[in-house]
């Protein structure tokens, strides 16, 4: 006896908002028969996260999270689970104010906290390219330019992380953001830059920031 199950197919399980795409499914019977579904009805289970066209399986992602979208079918419900994701991808640049600044061991006994007083505003950039939830470019604060890298969260925010640079006799610098858009091309967040002496243990200073102002200059399309 052949019994039946529907499979549908996405271009990934990973859709940034504002994305359409028309899903299709197949009507796949257990001894290897397979037809295009073309009078389905389709629906999904999160109207926050995705709309659907009921009769052509069109979807749009409009909001972060996680959304089954279904297909009904000769009495058989066919699923798949898609991620709607923000689209962090292209240039940003834009302010940050110092909110905090501590040291320990010889950067305390430097003063380092003397360069980066709270109120401070300074400048960052980061220019950075996305697959699926995957985000790599490069971004800079100040003077201070890193390759960097981070996966958005579940809940749509983005930590990326500066690979350190090492020069020889020099202070090591590695730079953080966590980034949370607020519109299509505006972000709020925070910023980390943390400083150690070589051979000194992690975390021998950290200047924390707030941005004021980070806005998408290119969208890199």
């Amino acid at each position: 006896m052949t019994t039946y199950s529907i499979t549908i197919i996405a271009s990934a399980n990973i859709l940034k908002i504002g994305i359409t795409e028309t899903f299709t499914a197949n009507y796949v019977g257990s001894d290897g028969s397979s037809v295009p579904i073309t009078d389905g009805k389709w629906g999904d289970d999160n109207d926050a996260v995705a709309t659907v066209v009921e009769a052509t399986g069109a979807v749009t992602i409009v909001g972060v999270g996680q959304i089954t979208i279904f297909v009904d079918y000769k009495g058989i419900r066919g699923t798949i689970l898609i991620r709607g994701i923000p689209d962090f991808q292209g240039t940003w640049s834009g302010t940050y104010a110092v909110t905090k600044c501590e040291a320990q061991g010889t950067l305390a006994a430097e003063n380092f906290c003397n360069n980066f007083p709270v109120g401070e505003v300074f400048t960052t950039t980061i220019t950075v390219t996305q697959n699926l939830a995957a985000v790599t470019g490069q971004g800079t604060m100040r003077n201070i330019t890193q390759t960097i890298n981070g996966t958005i969260g579940l809940d749509g925010t983005l930590t990326l992380t500066g690979l350190p640079i090492v020069p020889e006799g020099q202070d090591v610098k590695i730079l953080f953001w966590l980034l949370r858009k607020d519109s299509p091309n505006a972000c709020r967040g925070n910023t980390v830059e943390v400083w150690m002496k070589p051979g000194f243990t992690p975390g021998e200073g950290a200047v924390e920031g707030s941005l004021q102002e980070f806005t998408r200059t290119n969208a890199l399309y």
